[in-house]
């Protein structure tokens, strides 16, 4: 029994860690379009600096 309840707490470990691991990857993966396009804004000011 006890076996049974550490393997359900196990598996509801790993689900949740997947999940968070999940939403990690998307925050990642939006930071990185955010900083994107800031450099791309960025290179726009410089541009037109220049003239």
């Amino acid at each position: 029994m006890i076996m049974n309840e550490l393997l359900s707490l196990r598996g509801y470990t790993i689900t949740k860690m997947d999940k968070l691991e999940t939403q990690n990857q998307n925050i990642r993966n939006d930071i990185i379009a955010i900083s994107n396009r800031l450099d791309y804004v960025n290179m726009d000011d410089d541009k037109s600096k220049l003239f």
